[in-house]
């Protein structure tokens, strides 16, 4: 279900209330300035991929998120820019991607039917089912992750993350996942539990 606009209202509110009205200067000033940066080229044959979904509200974030991983890295990278089909009708948000991160993938939502058909559908037609409905917004980030992937590992970063240091447990992660088909992240919070996710370690280890 997509949130309402009472929804951001009363978010926004809240975070006035929390933050101060500076929050409203970050948000809406110092943020553009990302748009002034210095291009940033992402090499299509990079062994670092990174895949990012955006949306109307976040795109901007999007821009930092990856700016920030870029300079603390310093290392090239792949990107693939997920979206739900919204990004088809916007050029304009297109063209800034485009010209901030050169080399980076953005695709049109219509051009992944044929391959969500050849590839997901034969193995698991109820997902290619949810894909095709349009509503399940989350859904690029594990289908259309999988089709436009070019490695067999890759890092998917959420647009509200930045990146103050060399982002070590990430790109470790990265080295110690090879040859792996998946792993377990056990949550670092003690308030989580394994009750809270759909299966335990157990359960997983036992079907793979």
């Amino acid at each position: 279900m997509k949130p309402t606009i009472l929804t951001f209202i009363k978010r926004g509110s809240e975070q006035i209330r929390k933050y101060g009205f500076q929050l409203l200067y970050w948000r809406y000033i110092y943020r553009q300035k990302i748009l002034k940066k210095l291009p940033i080229s992402c090499p299509p044959n990079s062994k670092l991929e990174i895949h990012l979904q955006i949306c109307r509200r976040d795109w901007l974030n999007g821009l930092w998120t990856l700016y920030s991983f870029s300079i603390y890295s310093s290392k090239p990278f792949r990107v693939v820019l997920l979206h739900d089909g919204w990004l088809d009708n916007t050029p304009n948000i297109t063209n800034i991607y485009k010209k901030q991160f050169p080399g980076i993938v953005i695709y049109q939502r219509n051009q992944l039917v044929d391959m969500v058909d050849d590839q997901i559908k034969c193995k698991s037609p109820s997902i290619a089912k949810l894909w095709r409905d349009g509503r399940y917004f989350t859904l690029p980030k594990i289908v259309d992750s999988f089709l436009l992937s070019l490695n067999d590992t890759y890092l998917q970063l959420d647009p509200d993350v930045l990146f103050f240091g060399y982002p070590q447990v990430l790109l470790e992660s990265l080295e110690n996942l090879k040859g792996l088909s998946g792993c377990w992240n056990l949550p670092q919070d003690k308030g989580h539990a394994d009750g809270l996710f759909c299966f335990t370690p157990d359960q997983v280890h036992d079907v793979c």
